[in-house]
């Protein structure tokens, strides 16, 4: 119950403990499953941030703006597409399939989009190419036909990538 209230109590940071975890490679399935069974929701999204980080997301989305995902940098992907995510679409991004598989059985969405830019965990398993974790989003009743406020699904994120293996 203390670690609950300590981890809900320092929102914005907190609240986006798991996504933060996957992000800097620290996540471990024990780690997680802590987390989580202290209370943090599965679909907890984290904050926009405070002081200099807040400025940097800025910044990366900036320089978004200006180039293809497919010519950006993995850091700001993680900071521009990432941001105000659940974990799950960290993990399938990073192709994480043990730990996405964790935040299914625990009930995350495999059909939440991002409010920013409308992209489902399907769109970031093709746009990290990982063919494995977008099989699996499928089975577990993710839409194919998700599409991003740009009107792109996710075949159609994997194909203008080059990931082969997804398109199959």
């Amino acid at each position: 119950e203390q670690l609950k209230a300590a981890l809900l109590e320092h929102d914005p940071i907190a609240s986006g403990i798991c996504q933060n975890a996957i992000g800097n490679g620290s996540a471990t399935l024990e780690g997680l499953k802590m987390i989580l069974d202290a209370g943090v929701p599965v679909d907890q999204v984290g904050g926009d941030g405070v002081g200099f980080l807040k400025r940097m997301v800025w910044m990366a989305k900036m320089v978004a703006r200006l180039r293809p995902i497919g010519k950006l940098p993995e850091f700001i992907i993680m900071l521009v597409y990432l941001d105000r995510s659940p974990s799950l679409h960290s993990a399938a991004y990073m192709g994480m399939l043990a730990i996405a598989d964790f935040f299914i059985e625990r009930g995350a969405d495999v059909n939440h989009m991002t409010s920013e830019h409308g992209l489902a965990p399907l769109h970031f398993a093709a746009i990290g190419g990982h063919d494995d974790v977008c099989a699996r989003l499928l089975q577990k009743g993710a839409s194919p036909e998700a599409r991003d406020k740009r009107g792109r699904t996710a075949l159609a994120l994997a194909t203008q990538l080059g990931h082969d293996t997804v398109r199959r």
